[in-house]
């Protein structure tokens, strides 16, 4: 694969395992390497493609918004597409792909905008955006989530407090109990800290295409949505409205976990991710 047939990013895979390709793609505040012990499990019965999205990764130097070309839903996107384009032309079949947050939003996104590229299957744990939201009382659900979540954050993004309080801020406010950023194995930190660089950007990014109900009912690959039980208010309201807007779409809600479930139990997560795409795309 050249560097141009996947969009300047073919040096960011991690590539493990053999068999029909599949694509991690992060979410905020991580980089490739946050997939190493899902991938490991997957690696079995999967070609696994842990993909660094463009501007994250522990060697980026980011200077103050914005970039060129913008970070953001769009960017990430249409990289996406440029990589599964590029797999699909190298292994001869589409690829599944698998995103979480952030990465769970950019990959509905490359599957709905023009360029998609055909999937074997598309799994999402936990989309955070809402525009196919449209009941009332959802949208207030969303919205008073939200505002715990990310309102601490712009704050202390707006007051120029540490990045590292800010990545803690979103960490807690993502796993929803302070104290999840310090709780965790000292390697993830690590890769938090090391894309805190792009939180700026990540709340200041332009607006982009939205995903519309008409999109999402375009929609030719199999789909597996998945959210835990105690997750947050935002990320149950967005998988669940994913979930009635993709009515053939396999819906699972997993007891006990979080949004944190991929770094917190990756056996589980991966065990999953493996079951899910085993049901859609026999």
């Amino acid at each position: 694969m050249t560097q141009a047939a996947a969009g300047g990013l073919a040096d960011r895979l991690i590539v493990r395992g053999a068999g029909e390709p599949l694509v991690l793609v992060h979410g905020a505040l991580a980089d490739g390497r946050i997939w190493q012990p899902v991938a490991e499990r997957l690696a079995p019965h999967f070609q696994v493609h842990a993909f660094t999205q463009r501007y994250f990764g522990p060697a980026q130097m980011l200077g103050a918004p914005p970039l060129t070309p913008a970070f953001g839903y769009e960017t990430h996107a249409r990289d996406l597409q440029a990589l599964l384009h590029a797999l699909a032309q190298r292994h001869g079949t589409p690829a599944h792909v698998l995103g979480w947050s952030y990465g769970a939003d950019v990959s509905l996104l490359a599957a709905t905008m023009d360029g998609a590229p055909p999937l074997r299957s598309l799994v999402l744990y936990e989309p955070g955006r809402h525009q196919h939201l449209s009941d009332p009382g959802h949208l207030q659900r969303y919205a008073d989530d939200a505002a715990r979540l990310f309102g601490p954050l712009f704050g202390a993004v707006q007051r120029g407090e540490p990045l590292a309080r800010c990545v803690e801020l979103l960490v807690d406010g993502s796993g929803a109990q302070v104290g999840c950023f310090a709780a965790q194995p000292p390697w993830i930190r690590q890769i938090e800290l090391d894309n805190a660089a792009t939180l700026p950007h990540q709340l200041q990014q332009p607006a982009s295409r939205e995903v519309t109900r008409t999109d999402l009912q375009r929609l030719a690959c199999p789909v597996v949505l998945g959210r835990g039980a105690r997750t947050s208010a935002l990320f149950a309201v967005a998988t669940d409205g994913l979930a009635q807007a993709l009515p053939q779409a396999r819906h699972d809600v997993l007891d006990g976990a979080g949004h944190l479930l991929p770094l917190e139990q990756p056996q589980r997560f991966a065990g999953w991710v493996q079951a899910g795409i085993a049901a859609v795309a026999a």
